[in-house]
């Protein structure tokens, strides 16, 4: 199945974690919706399948939600998650990389992740809808 319907059924090998994966005609996102515990190896799963995947060409950008999910990982363990970014640059940096956290622990989480890296472009947001609207313009 592609990322061409609305509604794809792959899942990273790491569970229930991944709500559901959608591709948002209208901003040309993916958008993974996450829930539940989320571990480094859960995200890094995510974008494994993400780039095995048939993306549209139009494809401008990836949506993270995590508001009804916790990174269940210290703080520190996002350094694993720029390494994967660093590694898989010419897949990460053709995307703008919006994410959506609502708890103080994910926030801080996510902003080490944009700061520590200018290879790839990503930033943390508050709702989806913002989040869109930044990838798509």
């Amino acid at each position: 199945m592609t990322l061409m319907q609305d509604q794809i059924e792959f899942l990273p090998s790491t569970k229930e974690c991944l709500a559901s994966v959608e591709f948002n005609w209208k901003s040309r996102a993916i958008v993974g919706v996450f829930q539940g515990e989320v571990t480094v190896d859960d995200v890094l799963s995510f974008w494994d399948a993400l780039m095995k995947e048939d993306l549209p060409p139009e494809t401008k950008g990836v949506l993270l939600d995590f508001s009804n999910a916790k990174l269940s990982f210290k703080a520190s363990g996002y350094l694993r998650i720029v390494d994967y970014f660093v590694e898989n640059i010419s897949f990460v940096g053709r995307f703008k990389i919006g994410v959506v956290a609502n708890t103080p622990h994910n926030i801080v989480v996510l902003m080490l992740i944009a700061r520590e890296n200018f290879m790839y472009e990503l930033r943390p947001f508050t709702t989806r809808r913002a989040c869109l609207v930044w990838i798509k313009g």
